[in-house]
């Protein structure tokens, strides 16, 4: 690893001499404390400067940002071919100043005068107060004189659209990045200001006359004109620009926070890889799978499950040594087959290998598989394996102030906006809003990815009409910020087969995994029935009939799956009925409804008991699929997406000791009627084709059917062809790209249903008033005495009892006539629509119906 020194010499040698530009500089402040009323005394601008690239000198040492920042600019090119080595060095110096130099603009002496109370500078004119346009045209006006001298024409347009578009990330670091198409308007008023006083102490003669209508200077405009002339790299250009973004915000952030609280930052880091390898080895689970590993080696036909698991970990294990090269891994093996743990192994041997790995992030679409795998984690790794989602408690360290400790709110709250632990938990959602987002909070997680590993779980769960965007990005993004992504599941989509032939960088760490699916241990563990399916609904009487049938004859653990919460529901209500009216050998039935309207507290309650219990039938939702860990002997199932009917049949027979389990297969509700938008609607059971993939767990045959569809849409002369995407990502138009690759498309409000709500916590009950909960909830939102940092906290304490209280619905129904308090709808007499712990969706509904008429 380099010295520290040297990268402060580096910096020295290419950062701008600020101070020469502007007269007593030391006089302009960056920040003062009189808000904080500590009696600090002020920051000047100078000292924020340095302290902001101390910190990004220091990513560079930890995280290698140098290296990253330069190698995705050496992947530039123009007309074809790579950058001359100065242009490419300009593009860095361009880059590492757009950071140092994104709070010049505090110059302007309405900032001084009338945001910082600076007695020192005088505000004679009325100006606006803002800054970061004032620091963008500096930094435009520094550089325009050297990029001028560029005699070859292509080239220096080319530059100065590097230079407009870093500029533009210094202009937006106190907002949201969006489309780029009012930067320039932007311009001429600040430009326009400069001209009344806001740059009245910038010594430059050249600021006033920047011309922003030629194209030969400003192509930013009419980029559209250059860009195949130019011959940009379109995913490189974004991302580097992303990553500037990210790391102007970031480094701002710590410095201000080191100011504010006399500070320094705390890392997380992974530590030595040898430690946490020794965390793992000493536990349980490896030792018994070392002690199979002879046994394993044999024929894969003849394996138990156990021998299976063993022999998965080992091949996988061996298949990422061979092709430790590729950025990114497909670990395709069946449900049930310890997927966690082989990736667990996998994640440590990666360590091993490369020691700028810094952190592990897992990714999961559910909460439920969040929870689950942070269990498993956590009995290694302990408080190292963190949770970042919307219903954990923030983590918070104590800080000793003399002979005693308080909470340390503010270093909690940045350890979580930044993700600053050593292996982080966390959405699909959050992963995405870091690479593709644009408001701060979004990308703070962006640098902190760079030198990672990244486990994503489930992949073929995110929305598909954009998977051929999303491994175009992942594959980049994992080369260009040198990241280690391991895909797996069940059900994978080797999603690179959009990306055409003699593709680098993908590895299946299985050679041939359908050797694991063939084993009768998984092929033949659950039998499919399909003779309750047919092309017209089947009548929830005649499902309760056959559910009632089977179960006299089998007993034992049955779970029924809807993709309709208003179905399932609905139902429920029609078997509990009838097995009151059964004899006496079906009354000790317990039957449970398990939906995503339950909290975490009745789900986490409800899947403990069907452990215990021997007699019990659920019905469900699709929230059983995945991250529920639970063993039924058969089940009833509507038909939805291949993918779901395979996770489905993993919560069957899981430990694959049970004979003649069984699956069947109805339609109450269409599959269309749900996944609209979702290509692999048109793909389902009642197509012979489909269900022969599913018997003989050929997946690849499936997926590739899908990719073939989504291929040929997204080659359509149209506004979503990839085309266009790509346009997109050169033109910078953050703003459409964020839209574009949103995962889900949540246009519901939050409902607070006030109620008294019975829990059960580690087996026993507890009565939560609701009204005390959002009273509690109302108070925080409202104090203005507390801290942010503090606030945020607290109302992430509260998360989890808010969560009993609050149900999705569509913003018209919640606005019928209930008022938007704190970002929820309150409804006072929740009451009404609670029954038996259930959200009673269909009344709400109806009731609602009636305010329109």
């Amino acid at each position: 690893m380099p010295d520290m020194e040297m990268y402060l010499y580096v910096m020295k040698e290419i950062l701008i001499d600020f101070g020469s530009y502007v007269e007593n500089i030391g006089d302009f402040w960056a920040h003062t404390s009189c808000k904080l009323q500590t009696g600090k005394k002020e920051e000047p601008i100078i000292e924020h400067m340095k302290l902001t690239m101390e910190y990004y000198e220091q990513l560079c040492f930890d995280k290698g940002m140098d290296t990253i920042a330069k190698g995705i600019i050496d992947r530039l090119v123009i007309d074809g071919k790579p950058l001359p080595d100065e242009y490419r060095l300009l593009i860095y110096r361009l880059f590492v100043n757009a950071i140092y130099l994104h709070d010049t603009g505090k110059i302007n002496p309405s900032f001084q005068a009338n945001v910082l109370n600076n007695k020192r500078v005088n505000c004679k004119k009325d100006l606006p107060e803002e800054h970061s346009i004032y620091s963008a045209l500096i930094y435009i006006d520094i550089f325009t004189p050297e990029i001028k001298c560029i005699r070859d024409r292509l080239s220096r347009s080319y530059i100065f659209n590097v230079l407009y578009s870093f500029a533009y990330s210094i202009s937006r670091h106190h907002g949201s990045l969006n489309d780029t198409e009012g930067f320039i308007d932007s311009l001429y008023k600040a430009q326009s200001n400069a001209k009344r006083g806001a740059l009245a102490y910038y010594n430059s003669k050249t600021v006033n006359d920047i011309d922003f209508t030629k194209g030969g200077e400003n192509p930013f405009k009419k980029g559209n004109r250059f860009y195949s002339l130019w011959g940009m790299e379109e995913t490189e250009f974004y991302i580097l620009n992303k990553l500037l973004f990210s790391l102007i915000i970031t480094c701002d952030y710590y410095s201000t926070y080191e100011y504010i609280g006399d500070t320094g930052v705390s890392w997380g880091y992974i530590g030595e890889a040898e430690e946490w390898e020794k965390k793992y080895k000493d536990g349980r689970l490896y030792n018994i799978i070392q002690g199979k590993r002879d046994s394993a080696a044999g024929d894969i036909r003849s394996l138990d499950m156990n021998g299976l698991r063993t022999r998965i970990f080992f091949d996988a294990e061996k298949g990422l040594l061979n092709n430790s090269d590729s950025n990114i891994f497909y670990l395709e093996a069946p449900t049930g087959s310890g997927k966690t743990n082989t990736s667990i192994n996998l994640m440590l041997k990666l360590l091993e290998l490369d020691n700028s790995i810094k952190n592990v992030f897992y990714i999961f679409p559910f909460n439920t598989l969040v929870e689950q795998t942070a269990g498993t984690l956590r009995e290694y790794f302990g408080k190292e394996a963190a949770v970042v989602n919307s219903i954990t408690p923030i983590i918070i360290d104590e800080r000793k102030t003399g002979d005693s400790s308080i909470a340390d709110f503010d270093a909690g709250y940045l350890n979580r906006l930044f993700f600053h632990y050593p292996l982080s938990i966390t959405s699909h959602v959050n992963l995405f809003n870091a690479l593709f987002g644009i408001s701060r909070e979004n990308l703070y997680m962006l640098p902190r990815l760079c030198g990672s590993v990244i486990i994503m779980d489930e992949i073929q769960c995110y929305k598909n009409k954009i998977w051929r965007e999303i491994i175009i990005m992942l594959q980049k993004y994992s080369e260009l910020l040198n990241i280690k992504i391991i895909i797996m599941s069940a059900t994978l989509p080797r999603l690179d087969y959009m990306l055409g032939e003699n593709v680098q960088g993908f590895a299946a760490l299985l050679e041939n995994s359908g050797e694991y699916y063939e084993n009768s241990a998984f092929k033949n563990r659950v039998l499919l029935d399909t003779s309750l399916l047919s092309e017209e609904k089947i009548p929830l009487v005649a499902l309760v009939d056959a559910v009632i049938m089977e179960y006299k004859k089998r007993k034992g653990k049955c779970l029924i799956e809807f993709i309709k919460k208003g179905t399932a529901r609905e139902f429920y209500i029609l078997l509990k009925k009838r097995l009151r009216e059964e004899d006496a050998e079906l009354q000790d039935t317990t039957l449970f409804e398990l939906t995503g309207d339950d909290n975490n507290f009745t789900r986490k309650a409800i899947i403990a008991q069907i452990n215990n219990l021997e007699k019990v039938i659920v019905v469900s939702t699709q929230v059983i699929e995945a991250g529920v860990d639970i063993d039924m002997d058969y089940g009833f199932k509507n038909i939805s997406l291949i993918d779901s009917e395979e996770q489905f049949l993993g919560r069957i027979n899981r430990a694959c000791k049970k004979q003649g389990c069984k699956v069947f297969f109805f339609m109450a509700d269409e599959p269309e009627d749900i996944y609209k938008e979702d290509n692999r609607a048109g793909f389902t059971l009642k197509d012979s084709c489909m269900l022969s993939y599913l018997a003989s767990k050929d997946f690849k045959g499936y997926y590739e059917s899908i990719m073939n569809v989504l291929m040929k849409k997204s080659s359509k002369q149209n506004t979503h062809n990839i085309k266009n995407f790509k346009d997109k990502l050169l033109g910078l138009r953050y703003k459409e790209i964020h839209s574009h690759m949103k995962l889900i498309e949540d246009r519901n409000v939050q409902l607070f249903l006030a109620h008294t709500a019975q829990i059960d916590i580690d087996g026993k009950k507890e009565i939560i008033d609701g009204r005390a909960v959002w009273q509690q909830y109302k108070e925080l939102c409202m104090d203005k005495t507390m801290g942010f940092a503090e606030r945020q906290i607290k109302l992430s304490q509260l998360g989890e009892k808010m969560s009993c209280f609050t149900y999705n619905v569509s913003r018209e129904q919640a606005e019928a006539y209930h008022d938007e308090h704190f970002g929820l709808y309150y409804v006072e007499n929740g009451e009404d629509f609670i029954d038996d712990g259930k959200f009673m969706r269909k009344i709400f509904i109806e009731n609602h119906k009636g305010l329109f008429i």
